[in-house]
């Protein structure tokens, strides 16, 4: 009897030792790699998580210490970073997100791409302003017309080289609301696709699940 006892305590000893080693190792995939998700919880929240690595009904995860009612939020928000364990059961979505860092490496934005336009957005006229600045791209918007006309600073600008071009658009906070004269909070997710030669930009935005066209010819 004490025999058996023994041998199941060895076996139980030997199980944790694996189960450690399993954890060591998603936790050191999670925190070395850097690819991004976005996840929608079973309550319908949306947060985003990197590095995610499933154990049996366990995520292990970096998880976003933000949480957001929508997903354009969620895209554009800033947000930290926290190891976390989170049951499978409460996650209802997980949708993997480009690879940020991976573009941003891809080298300087060709400057065919970057200027000045005149951009339509829906019945809205207005201008896009795009530049780089360290290898990296920026921009801002603003409608004359529109709020209090002022030029609005762009989120999460990127333009490819082979000229894909994706920013956000928004008003998430009071401070921006009263600058720029929104009545409502919003957030508008655009993609475009440059044409002739970097002069004339076309595409489309998103703004709580309805989706419009926009364009831009450059300024000469």
């Amino acid at each position: 009897m004490e025999k058996l006892k023994k041998i199941l305590q060895s076996r139980i000893f030997q199980a944790a030792i694996i189960i450690l080693v399993l954890f060591i190792i998603a936790v050191i995939c999670t925190i070395t790699q850097s690819r991004t998700c976005l996840v929608k919880n079973s309550e319908s929240q949306y947060y985003r998580a990197r590095s995610l690595f499933i154990m049996g009904n366990t995520l292990v995860c970096r998880k976003g210490t933000s949480e957001y009612n929508k997903r354009e939020e969620a895209l554009s928000g800033e947000t930290g970073f926290t190891l976390t364990l989170v049951n499978l059961k409460d996650i209802a979505l997980i949708e993997f997100m480009p690879d940020e860092e991976q573009a941003e490496e891809a080298g300087p934005v060709p400057t065919r791409f970057l200027g000045s336009y005149n951009i339509i957005v829906a019945a809205h006229q207005g201008f896009l302003y795009l530049w780089s600045k360290d290898g990296r791209a920026y921009g801002s918007i603003r409608f004359p017309h529109w709020g209090r006309g002022v030029a609005e600073p762009l989120k999460g600008v990127y333009i490819s080289s082979s000229g894909n071009i994706r920013f956000t658009r928004s008003v998430t906070t009071r401070a921006e609301q009263s600058r720029v004269g929104s009545s409502t909070y919003f957030t508008q997710g655009y993609y475009g696709k440059y044409y002739k030669n970097g002069n004339f930009i076309k595409g489309f935005y998103t703004r709580e699940g309805h989706r419009g066209l926009w364009e831009a010819v450059r300024k000469k």
